[in-house]
């Protein structure tokens, strides 16, 4: 009997720190999208070879003229960097949502990063896409306005995730 006291009394001096019901939810939701991110950059990689192969096909068969392939070379590296700086990002993001996960606010530090990564990534492959058709073009042109507008999108739901983490930094230990 006298050892169970003592055992409650342990527990009452270094009582376990819960999660916030926000920061679950949070990390939840940021497993589910890097475990996606991982998946879908993993799948990129065993696809991404079939997009140059299309475009090597099209420059022998005569494609759309050389003014028109000109930029897809620079298209392409871009897509492969961006390939490797989705898989680099999702993997910093769950990385740091598992630590955030177990209240550790070095999680946060990890996550940034993660979350601002890919967006390079992103923003360099529009950038390519000004050469397709020529720079003055109505294709490079119309295709890089819509890209960036989806980057800009597309970057709302980061910025979002790194708030509310940042916001509940508070509930999080060292």
């Amino acid at each position: 009997m006298e050892e169970n006291k003592e055992i409650l009394d342990i527990n009452e001096v270094n009582p376990e720190q819960k999660r916030p019901a926000f920061i679950t939810v949070l990390c939840i939701l940021t497993f589910v999208g890097a475990g996606l991110g991982l998946l879908t950059g993993l799948w990129s990689l065993f696809t991404i070879g079939q997009v140059q192969d299309t475009f090597d096909t099209l420059d022998r068969l005569g494609g759309f003229g050389e003014s028109s392939l000109g930029g897809m070379d620079d298209f392409y590296r871009w897509t492969k960097i961006s390939v490797y700086l989705n898989l680099l990002g999702n993997a910093m993001c769950l990385t740091g949502a598992l630590m955030m996960w177990n209240l550790k606010k070095i999680g946060y530090f990890i996550y940034i990063p993660g979350q601002l990564i890919p967006l390079i990534g992103s923003f360099m492959v529009i950038s390519s896409m000004t050469g397709f058709m020529g720079a003055a073009g109505p294709g490079g042109g119309m295709f890089a306005s819509m890209g960036m507008i989806g980057f800009f999108i597309g970057a709302l739901f980061p910025a979002a995730f790194i708030i509310m983490y940042g916001v509940n930094l508070k509930h999080m230990n060292k």
